[in-house]
């Protein structure tokens, strides 16, 4: 990792990759790559973006990248955040120190100076190589044959070119033997570089470390290193496999045979053996900041984990969730051909499974995958691309995380919200297609019997006395409660002359008023509380809106509004009034209820709610207030007054 570095240079190479479309690098010697990456005759780049300042991290360069391409609030249909930036094209693979970025193009490494990284160069003299190669300070290291030689060694080189050595000097016991490097580690800890060697005789395989970094330094302490079959450090931590019949040496020279079982160990705890020889092993950090150390494991074409807090006692089976993997102290971080996904360290240790959160989907994600302190980098075809790890790109509407690659739904689910997972439709909802953004919510008094329906024909009635709507999550549940809300819109006080609304009495006609207003919460069926003393009247229990000692809320559902007593009347003063319109202004509503104690007021009905006409003598009608002591006592109004309604859940 960075060791409280800032990763300043990956800010500089994604400020030129994201310039005017001019090339990142260029070449300054002969034998390069085409001539699409060449620069002017006095080596300086012809197109190059002028970087930024030293002290931008590549984490800012992410979030800025991702803020300047987020939608506006005015472009709802724009395309999400951008999860990865490309920071260089035109390689095969490549890796960094902090001061230095080499890559692989054709058959030739180049290096260029960190952070502007504004020309490349080319390091002569390494011929006979076979593409596996590593930084680590001031040297290349490169995986390579002598000329006439049958054996694979490990070369260092200036990147000058000069002083080329062969640092391991291969020499295998008894007849001559072809030999293969499988990887090479130039994270082994302080003062080791790590060579793993394969013989063709299948009882000989070596393991081998040499000492070339500068004593008591890490070889590499920009990145994590990518993880190989047979070994993986990170900050504090090695993890080594050793097949059966493995040759272990310590010495730099003529290693002679030790055959021995197979093996796992990692600092700092004991690991049980796997059962299969894995393809590929990672370890996370060790040390107090570490909450879950971890090391795991591709082993019979699943991924497994051990908490290595102490002794792991066995393996947990992941599933087949990515071909690449790395860990850093907080997460799993999976790679391949449908994206960049991570899970938290702390489910595989506590709940024995890894859920991926999409970082990067879509993406094509090859080895190498580098962690840095703050980001994750990895080769895509022929470039370097890297994702913030504190950025990530949410899957398309419609579609979930399915093995850490974005899948639309099938019918019947919805992208989780917080998992990002496809998760079956709750009940009360249901999805009839594949790809719905969300489910589908049942009408108001219905919904289904279990969870994951896949049609509207799945929503059926509640049985009497439970309800459903947004409140109850739209499953059928007993009725506790009931909304009381206030229309948006007004009517004077001639409700029967209205054929607008439905009904055969001006009583029936507000009722429907209530029904049609935009302030309806949902599709429940709500009356007005307004009386005539003949068709709707309180004291007398005549259809009244209220229901006797029942609890009544506002219309969010859970603010709750006032208790009726035994008769069905609501007990002043309310526990959670309504508030006045903005500025204070008071709002009134028709009620006809001309007494505290909700009694009828006998002349002030709007004959019947039947007229609004100013010209009939003493036509008027009593109108309420919102506020916690009058809400059905108010004053006369005028009929033809446009007023509101108060419409209450039934």
């Amino acid at each position: 990792m960075l060791l409280g570095r800032p990763a300043s240079w990956l800010a500089l190479l994604g400020a030129a990759a994201c310039g005017t479309g001019a090339p990142l690098v260029s070449v300054v010697e002969d034998g390069g790559p085409d001539s699409s990456l060449a620069s002017s005759a006095d080596g300086a780049p012809d197109d190059v973006a002028a970087p930024p300042s030293r002290d931008a991290s590549f984490d800012a360069w992410l979030a800025d990248a991702a803020r300047d391409a987020a939608p506006s609030s005015r472009d709802a249909g724009a395309d999400p955040p951008l999860a990865a930036r490309t920071l260089v094209v035109g390689m095969s693979d490549f890796d960094f120190t902090d001061r230095t970025l080499a890559v692989r193009i054709g058959s030739a490494f180049y290096t260029c100076a960190l952070p502007a990284c504004t020309a490349l160069r080319e390091i002569k003299n390494t011929t006979g190589h076979n593409g596996k190669f590593a930084l680590a300070g001031d040297r290349l290291y490169f995986s390579g044959r002598a000329t006439g030689s049958i054996q694979d060694n490990v070369f260092s080189i200036a990147f000058d070119g000069t002083a080329r050595q062969n640092r391991t000097n291969h020499v295998v016991a008894g007849p001559p033997q072809q030999s293969y490097l499988g990887a090479v580690s130039l994270s082994g800890g302080p003062g080791r570089v790590e060579q793993i060697v394969r013989w063709s005789r299948f009882d000989e395989a070596g393991y081998r470390t040499l000492v070339e970094v500068t004593s008591g330094t890490s070889a590499n302490p920009v990145r994590v290193g990518r993880p190989t079959a047979n070994t993986h450090e990170n900050e504090g931590s090695l993890v080594r496999y050793f097949p059966e019949q493995m040759k272990l040496t310590v010495t730099e020279n003529n290693p002679t045979r030790a055959i021995t079982p197979a093996a796992m160990v990692v600092t700092g705890a004991t690991l049980p053996l796997p059962v299969e020889e894995p393809v590929r092993i990672a370890t996370s950090p060790r040390g107090p900041a570490v909450a879950h150390p971890m090391v795991v494991i591709r082993e019979g074409g699943t991924l497994k984990a051990c908490p290595t807090t102490t002794a792991c006692s066995g393996w947990f089976d992941l599933g087949d969730l990515a071909p690449l993997f790395t860990l850093d102290g907080e997460n799993l971080y999976l790679g391949g051909a449908g994206g960049l996904a991570r899970c938290a360290l702390a489910e595989i240790a506590n709940q024995h499974t890894c859920t991926p959160t999409p970082m990067a989907p879509r993406e094509v994600v090859e080895e190498p995958i580098y962690l840095t302190e703050g980001a994750v980098v990895w080769k895509s075809g022929n470039s370097i691309r890297a994702a913030s790890k504190t950025l990530g790109a949410p899957c398309p509407p419609g579609e979930g995380v399915v093995s850490g690659v974005c899948t639309a739904c099938a019918a019947g689910e919805e992208p989780s919200p917080g998992s990002g997972r496809c998760e079956p439709c709750p009940r009360g909802t249901f999805a009839e297609g594949p790809g719905s953004p969300v489910c589908t919510a049942c009408r108001a008094l219905t919904s289904t019997a279990a969870t994951g329906s896949t049609s509207s024909s799945a929503c059926v009635a509640c049985p009497r006395g439970e309800t459903s709507n947004a409140h109850t999550s739209h499953q059928c549940a007993p009725i506790t409660s009931r909304r009381v809300f206030v229309t948006a819109e007004s009517h004077d006080g001639n409700f029967a002359d209205d054929a607008a609304l439905v009904g055969a009495t001006p009583i029936a006609k507000a009722d429907s008023f209530c029904m049609s207003s935009a302030s309806r919460p949902d599709a429940a069926v709500f009356k007005a509380m307004l009386v005539d003393g003949v068709l709707r009247d309180a004291v007398g229990g005549l259809d009244w809106v209220f229901l006797p000692s029942s609890v009544y809320v506002q219309a969010d559902g859970t603010t709750p509004l006032g208790t009726t007593n035994a008769a069905g009347l609501l007990q002043l003063p309310l526990t959670n009034p309504w508030d006045p319109q903005p500025g204070g202004t008071s709002v009134f509503f028709w009620t006809g209820i001309g007494a505290a104690t909700w009694a009828q007021a006998p002349t002030g009905t709007c004959s019947g709610f039947s007229s609004a006409s100013p010209e009939e003598r003493g036509n008027m009608g009593i109108a309420g207030r919102m506020g916690n002591t009058s809400i059905g006592v108010g004053s006369a109004s005028p009929c033809a007054t446009p007023r509101r309604l108060v419409c209450v859940e039934q």
